[in-house]
């Protein structure tokens, strides 16, 4: 990317200082490499080594602004299988090291009757940043930081390249 870029949790840095680049929409016409710092951890959150990522429609459709606006630079990418890297104070269930697959939900409210019922893709609170990317950089991205509730460990057999959509 040849400029710097304004994000609410990815810092702007040079390749240099980078701990790990994304490709990114940059506007609705522009996809680039960007490099840049990671945010914080969070003590509910895993930070994973990304190493496949599927490939749909509903990215490119997003990043191009034909579902509505996006907050710009966007990493999209949804349906993701890594090596986790780092855990987050108060996760227990998983350690650097783990292979993990992660969604394309990234919150719910839990409380509602969707929630209730094992529909989270239905939950009624409109206000959770829900989905993996937006605010968020998902899968086309180095590394994906997301909280842990929504990882789970993939068995140690399975052929990982095989595995993302």
């Amino acid at each position: 990317m040849e400029t710097n870029f304004e994000h609410p949790l990815y810092k702007s840095c040079d390749e240099a200082q980078a701990d790990a680049f994304a490709f990114a929409f940059t506007s609705k016409d522009k996809f680039e490499k960007v490099p840049y710092k990671h945010p914080e951890l969070a003590d509910d959150d895993i930070r994973a080594n990304v190493l496949y990522a599927g490939l749909c429609l509903s990215d490119s459709l997003h990043g191009r602004c034909k579902w509505g606006g996006a907050l710009y630079p966007l990493a999209p990418g949804h349906e993701i299988i890594g090596v986790v890297e780092q855990v987050g104070a108060k996760v227990t269930d998983f350690q650097k090291g783990d292979k993990v697959a992660f969604g394309t939900l990234r919150d719910c409210c839990e409380t509602c009757k969707y929630c209730k019922n094992n529909k989270e893709p239905l939950c009624l609170d409109k206000t959770l940043d829900r989905f993996t990317y937006g605010l968020h950089w998902g899968g086309y991205s180095t590394h994906l930081q997301q909280p842990a509730r929504f990882f789970f460990k993939l068995p140690q057999n399975l052929d990982l390249a095989k595995s993302a959509p």
